[in-house]
Formats: C-alpha cells, structure tokens, sequence
C-alpha cells in the first residue's frame, strides 16, 4: 500500500481502540455517574494501551482523570469538541506533544458530561515516516515530521502549500510546496470517516523526478488485502 493510504490504516487502527475505550466510560457512566473516576478507568483500560489518559469532564471542567495527560489545555481542547457538533469527536491533544484524540458525550442522572480520550503521543510518532503528517478535517495538523519547517506548520496550507479543499478534490498527486520553499508532490487520504486527513509528499525536484515518478505510482497504487 502508499504511505498516505499506510498512515491512513494505523490512524483508524488507533482511533477505533479510542472509540471502544469512550464507548466503555460511557456505559459506565450511564449506570453509575458516580464516582466518575471508575467510568474513566474502565475507558482507559478498554482502549488497551492507545490512550494515555481518559478524563470526564461536566460544564466547569475535568472531573475525574485515569492515566496521564501532561500540558493538556481542558478549556481549548473541551471548546474545539464543542464546535465539531460530531456523535464521536476526533481530533488533536491540544498538548505540546501532539496525539490523536477522541471524544464522546453522555448524558447521566448527574447531568451532561463529556468523555475525552486523549492518545498516546509516542504511538502517534511511530506512525509517521518524513514528510507525512496528520490533520483535522479543517487542516489543522495535528502531528508531522518532516524538515524544512514541516514538523511546525501549524496547517496544511503552510505546511504543503495547498489546502483542504485542494486536497479533497485531487484525484491524483498535487503539486505542492514545503515552508521551506522545496517542490513537493502530496496524497491526501481520509481517516476516521472523513474527520482526519493522512497526508503524505514527496520531492518533486527536477533532480529526484525519476524516484519521485515511480514512488508516486506507489502512493496511489491500490490498496491489496
């Protein structure tokens, strides 16, 4: 398979054990709201190791937490799942050391509460090979390694040159552009049902034209299982 459609597959691989951990917190929750910890435990202990951390969090903040969340901002992180609107919420940490993160509401005795998986950012660092990246579906990058300014592009316009919509349309490779002004040619593919972008370029100098040429044939070479 391509290196977009290959960081495609570990994405849904991660997110669906995210998904099985916030589907767990929430039967929890539902049958017994209180102590919320217990329904945030048995979410982090579902998601077998892809989460770092499960939080439940009520209006004013993080009621209960399992597992570690180092430099999370609750606020930033609870306002963007607010504005996705989604049934299962899927994004980035809001942290300085990006992951995947996944997020559910519940309705309880207790009132509405919301239940945030956040990933584990070393898995999230394994899956990505130079010049790869993840992103939200508006093109916010959630992790990307890569030189020439890539690993800090805060959006897939300036990291790629091109936007979402671009990528969305292109049937095929799409020129593109590194912040450091280096030629590239970009695959995009979706993740999560469309929530997330993997998104992989390679060089496109006339020097690496030939490489280039045939790795692209192996990008958008079909998938075989």
């Amino acid at each position: 398979p391509g290196r977009a459609e290959a960081l495609a597959g570990r994405v849904e691989t991660e997110g669906a054990a995210l998904r099985g951990g916030l589907l767990a917190a929430r039967e929890t929750l539902q049958r017994k709201a209180d102590p919320p910890l217990d329904a945030a435990e048995t979410g982090l202990a579902a998601a077998a190791g892809a989460a770092s951390a499960v939080a439940i969090l009520d209006d004013q903040g993080v009621i209960a937490l399992a597992g570690k969340a180092p430099g999370v901002d609750w606020r930033t992180l609870s306002s963007e799942i607010e504005r996705g609107g989604d049934a299962i919420w899927y994004g980035g940490s809001a942290q300085s050391s990006p992951a995947l993160a996944a997020a559910i509401e519940a309705m309880t005795p207790k009132g509405r509460r919301r239940i945030v998986a956040i990933g584990d950012p070393t898995r999230l660092g394994a899956a990505l090979a130079p010049d790869q990246a993840l992103a939200a579906a508006d093109g916010r990058i959630i992790a990307a390694l890569g030189a020439g300014g890539l690993s800090q592009a805060p959006d897939v316009r300036r990291g790629f040159g091109v936007s979402t919509a671009d990528l969305g349309r292109a049937g095929g490779p799409l020129k593109g552009v590194k912040p450091d002004g280096a030629p590239v040619n970009i695959v995009a593919r979706p993740a999560m049902g469309g929530a997330l972008l993997t998104i992989a370029a390679i060089p496109s100098s006339e020097k690496e034209g030939t490489s280039a040429s045939r790795e692209i044939a192996w990008l958008t070479a079909p998938l075989v299982v």
